[in-house]
């Protein structure tokens, strides 16, 4: 399909099939720790759900960058996908180094709806289920 099809469909198709999955490991990890409580592959399910948030969030910058026709980042024309998901792990975290800042006003809500999503992930989701994971362990 590469070439028949427009690069802003391939970029939303690619960005909906990425937040397809943390959504579909969410309701398999709610079900887990439901069942059996909050075991290791619990933890992990977690930890694996946050890494692909950070990665449907690459693809959704790449999404915008293609639709908007400008450049997404003030300090470079040219990004490549590393790029894009260096930037996300960096608002994700919140760590923000600086060396990549969006050029425009959409690409400055959606690191702020990310940094959002990664802090309130990990105060809710990550906290329970390490909770409930040493609770059970002192069991």
């Amino acid at each position: 399909a590469v070439g028949a099809i427009s690069t802003s469909i391939t970029f939303a198709v690619g960005a909906v099939m990425t937040l397809a999955v943390p959504a579909t490991l969410s309701r398999g990890l709610l079900r887990l720790v439901r069942e059996r409580g909050a075991t290791v592959q619990a933890v992990a399910g977690g930890l694996a759900i946050y890494l692909l948030l950070g990665l449907a969030f690459a693809s959704l910058i790449g999404f915008v960058s293609v639709v908007a026709h400008a450049q997404f980042f003030v300090q470079s024309g040219h990004v490549s996908t590393s790029d894009r998901v260096y930037y996300s792990f960096t608002v994700l975290t919140t760590t923000g180094f600086g060396d990549f800042t969006a050029a425009h006003g959409a690409g400055r809500a959606l690191a702020v709806l990310e940094m959002l999503i990664g802090q309130i992930y990990l105060v809710t989701v990550i906290s329970i289920l390490i909770g409930r994971r040493i609770e059970q362990s002192r069991r």
